[in-house]
């Protein structure tokens, strides 16, 4: 964009993230980064293509349920738990690699589990609000 395209672009996301903050104080939410790292992604990752806003919700939501299953079930089930978990990013990660399903296992998956599984996020996360979080950041 040229220069005055560009400076409204910064004011109209520098209103948007204001208004994201505000909203999501007023409503007491605390994972308020899974709603950016969505934007973020789709417009730099998938440049505001419309056809890749879906495939790429879906993807964030099997990354953040990949997070959830790598902190409950070990915790649930110790090693047997552990092992399930595993074998289910494995399989993820196997599928993003071969390009197979696509519209359901893309980076955006992944980009996802690499941010929900940080331990610093996996032992303090509400994950209903991450994944509640990332589909509104998609609508926003």
């Amino acid at each position: 964009p040229g220069l005055g395209a560009g400076a409204a672009i910064v004011v109209i996301a520098t209103l948007a993230i204001i208004a994201w903050i505000v909203l999501g104080s007023a409503l007491h939410l605390t994972s308020l980064y899974a709603g950016f790292l969505f934007i973020w992604y789709w417009s730099s990752v998938q440049h505001l293509e419309m056809k890749a806003i879906l495939p790429s919700l879906v993807g964030a939501l099997i990354g953040v349920g990949l997070g959830f299953l790598a902190h409950f079930l070990p915790e649930q089930y110790g090693t047997t738990g552990l092992i399930i978990a595993l074998v289910a990013i494995l399989v993820s990660l196997y599928l993003v690699v071969i390009d197979r399903v696509p519209f359901a296992f893309n980076s955006a998956t992944m980009l996802y589990l690499t941010v929900v599984g940080a331990p610093a996020i996996l032992t303090t996360t509400d994950f209903r609000e991450l994944a509640f979080l990332t589909l509104i950041g998609s609508v926003f």
